[in-house]
């Protein structure tokens, strides 16, 4: 099963990742791996900021929550690099805001230049920040890319499909 977090239709409500300055161009791209249209945005020299992202804040509750989410299903993405020379890796944060959220990461070496990768990381596989995730409550999701040096530059990341992949565990015994 297929459960659908961000499809990426739509620029709005899109916003530059909290404390940023590496990230510019925030829209839609008609290259995309699900649907009509993925998010875009480009990495630019910050001031001390080694990731570009972009962030959305919703103002109730995704009705597509994660509360009965298992240890052995997966959270996936779609993540379009044209270059991973200076990337190392890309990720999603879901939780209730920009202070509270778990990260799934997936490395550059994964990662194939120039096509979108689909990136899959077992839903137990997070990082808490803050409180973490309260996984019945999401209202913020956030995408972005990692990279070596904040002078690194990087046009056209894309992101596009963020879901909960729905494992079918069969015990025997």
């Amino acid at each position: 099963m297929h459960r659908t977090l961000d499809d990426f239709e739509s620029a709005t409500g899109w916003a530059i990742i909290d404390g940023g300055d590496a990230t510019e161009n925030i829209a839609v791209s008609t290259v995309s791996v699900q649907g009509t249209y993925s998010l875009e945005f480009d990495k630019k020299n910050g001031t001390n900021i080694f990731i570009a992202g972009a962030q959305k804040t919703y103002t109730v509750p995704l009705a597509r929550d994660l509360k009965d989410a298992k240890p052995s299903d997966f959270i996936c993405w779609s993540c379009y690099l044209s270059a991973t020379t200076d990337v190392v890796n890309s990720f999603i944060r879901l939780g209730t805001d920009s202070s509270n959220y778990a990260t799934w990461t997936y490395a550059d070496s994964l990662h194939t230049a120039g096509m979108f990768t689909y990136c899959r990381m077992p839903f137990q596989q997070h990082m808490p920040t803050g409180t973490g995730i309260d996984r019945d409550k999401i209202t913020y999701i956030a995408v972005g890319v990692t990279f070596d040096g904040e002078d690194d530059t990087l046009a056209d990341i894309k992101f596009d499909d963020v879901h909960l992949h729905k494992s079918i565990l069969v015990l025997s015994g």
